[in-house]
């Protein structure tokens, strides 16, 4: 998204390439995936940023018509934070098993 002048004149510092914070710090794809990143979603003070597959594999993120725009991804992150994955154990894991019995939880990238 295009931003105005007044955002590029603000005292706050611009970050260059956001990191994508459902994906871990370090992972087997080297910390990049080819998906568009989106953000910022903004939680209190804290600006959000996540690659699109990683929002639209969250099962409560999707995308509303009418605006155009991907719904609840903060509650997706809000809800990640305090999911290990269960393939490289940091928290932040938006994916459940299908298997409905199951309580593994992974990042996108670890599936």
């Amino acid at each position: 998204p295009m931003q105005s002048s007044c955002a590029e004149s603000s005292d706050e510092p611009q970050q260059e390439d956001p990191t994508c914070d459902c994906c871990p710090r370090v992972n087997r794809n080297e910390g990049t995936l080819e998906s568009l990143m989106l953000g910022p979603f903004h939680r209190g003070s804290k600006k959000i940023h996540v690659h699109h597959v990683c929002a639209m594999w969250a099962p409560e993120v999707f995308h509303d018509p009418n605006t155009d725009q991907l719904q609840t991804v903060v509650s997706a992150y809000t809800r990640s934070r305090g999911l290990l994955c269960c393939v490289c154990r940091p928290k932040g894991a938006t994916d459940g098993c299908y298997v409905e019995q199951c309580p593994n939880v992974y990042h996108y990238c670890c599936l």
